[in-house]
């Protein structure tokens, strides 16, 4: 049978090995806080990659048309491109 001074020892070391009920509620606000920052970075990122994806069919678009223009330039003074 176990006595007071048995239950006070294992008392003792259950409050020096696990946490108590407002450490795992700090712990799980700092997660939460760290998780909405790491969401907020890909975020940032993701808004970037889309942004350079946009301009990179602008300039597609662009390209394309200059590359007509100089066809139709060419064809209308008799010069033939090759490439």
């Amino acid at each position: 049978m176990l006595t007071d001074k048995d239950i006070n020892r294992i008392v003792t070391a259950c409050r020096a090995e696990f946490a108590t009920r407002i450490e795992m509620q700090e712990f799980k606000d700092d997660m939460i806080g760290r998780y909405a920052a790491l969401i907020a970075t890909v975020d940032g990122y993701s808004k970037k990659a889309d942004e350079y994806m946009q301009e990179m069919r602008m300039q597609n678009v662009q390209l394309g048309r200059h590359e007509r223009w100089h066809h139709e330039t060419a064809d209308k003074i008799g010069i033939k491109l090759e490439y």
